[in-house]
């Protein structure tokens, strides 16, 4: 299926900030969560409005499948805080218990976007969550606004193929 590239590239868009801030919650400590390590799958479904060429309320959804192992966990945390090109500002991080929340917005000559997301772990083997994002351009007549969702469960502690800290797909429609 061939998409013009502003929607591929807006689709990237979403899941690396979705990604980010999910990372973000995180941040704040420095032990991994309370889940198992090893291979991770995670099924994200986002509904989208506002963006050209798509009818309105068209979902989107990806599987993929990730390694987490305590290195990667403490390298991603590493990598989050030191963003220096980044035009991302987060803030209102909220850890307790095994639920996770935060908002980030970013800025741009190119767009500007607003997020919210928020993490349960349910137990040691499952995670879901939800986030909202809405983002302005002049490039789009009107502001595009996505609802998301995501479940996570573990797999394997032998990850396989997939190396630690990174992730394959396995669905993208």
């Amino acid at each position: 299926m061939n998409r013009p590239g502003g929607t591929k590239a807006l689709l990237v868009l979403i899941c690396m900030t979705a990604a980010a801030g999910y990372r973000t919650l995180h941040a704040q400590s420095p032990e991994p969560p309370p889940i198992k390590m090893g291979l991770w799958q995670t099924e994200t479904s986002s509904e989208m409005t506002g963006m050209p060429n798509m009818p309105a309320g068209r979902s989107r959804s990806n599987v993929v499948q990730g390694c987490m192992t305590p290195d990667s966990w403490k390298d991603s945390l590493t990598k989050l805080q030191e963003r220096p090109n980044s035009d991302c500002t987060t803030k209102n991080i909220k850890q307790t218990g095994h639920t996770f929340a935060v908002d980030e917005s970013c800025t741009s000559d190119r767009f500007t976007s607003t997020t919210h997301f928020e993490a349960t772990v349910d137990d040691t083997e499952h995670m879901h969550g939800s986030g909202t994002m809405e983002i302005s351009s002049p490039q789009f007549p009107q502001p595009m606004k996505a609802n998301m969702k995501m479940t996570s469960h573990f797999v394997s502690s032998d990850c396989g193929d997939v190396k630690p800290g990174e992730s394959k797909v396995i669905r993208h429609e």
